[in-house]
């Protein structure tokens, strides 16, 4: 009864009104109260694994078998088309920033709880905590942009399974695909490990601080 219950809280979005402007404003404000200043400073930011060049090259000899934390063929030719465009120092301040903003309002979006005040609290615990920091000081940029799509991963799977359809099979297996294309498969495992703890915790505050305003004392 409680995970049926908690599967149509989670079909279930926020206000319409409030999800369109306020979340995304908020979470941006986190991530770039972080980054800042590395956001608005000239040069690149050094991070461990996360090294930026202004003569960014294809990875053609890094096609092959996935190594290290993230499937490097695809996620560096990616990278070096987007420098191209926009350029490498823009490029890595982008990264930045989405390393910090999508795990936050992603969880906001798919935690199973209707009070909006919640979902922000189990955001916020989603993407500021010691798992993604230690991540964000070695650098760890493509383990961190699949760690903050595994909340939809999650949410589109539970609701496959409770009600399955053509439709909702093929979006949960894109989405599937986005996160192992980021994230190599020997590390997307871990990657599902870590996001169990602070997730776990994050629902069951949410849900806590729900029943809080519901009932105050």
């Amino acid at each position: 009864m409680e995970i049926n219950r908690e599967l149509r809280v989670l079909a279930s979005p926020p206000d319409k009104k409030h999800r369109a402007f306020w979340p995304p404003v908020y979470f941006a404000a986190i991530s770039v109260a972080v980054w800042a200043p590395a956001l608005f400073r000239n040069g690149y930011v050094l991070l461990g694994d996360m090294v930026f060049t202004p003569a960014m090259n294809p990875g053609w000899s890094l096609l092959g078998p996935p190594r290290g934390t993230m499937n490097v063929g695809l996620v560096y030719n990616l990278a070096w088309l987007v420098s191209r465009v926009i350029g490498a120092v823009l490029l890595e301040k982008l990264v930045l920033f989405l390393m910090v903003f999508l795990p936050g309002y992603l969880m906001y979006r798919n935690v199973p709880s209707r009070n909006k005040w919640a979902r922000y609290f189990a955001g916020t615990l989603y993407a500021i905590n010691p798992f993604t920091y230690t991540r964000m000081l070695m650098g760890h940029w493509g383990f961190l942009l699949a760690y903050a799509l595994l909340p939809v991963v999650v949410a589109s799977t539970l609701k496959t399974v409770r009600a399955p359809s053509p439709g909702r099979c093929a979006r949960t297996a894109l989405w599937l695909a986005a996160t192992a294309i980021i994230e190599s498969a020997t590390r997307l495992g871990e990657a599902l490990r870590e996001y169990l703890v602070p997730v776990g915790d994050a629902s069951a505050l949410a849900s806590a601080m729900e029943r809080a305003l519901a009932n105050p004392p």
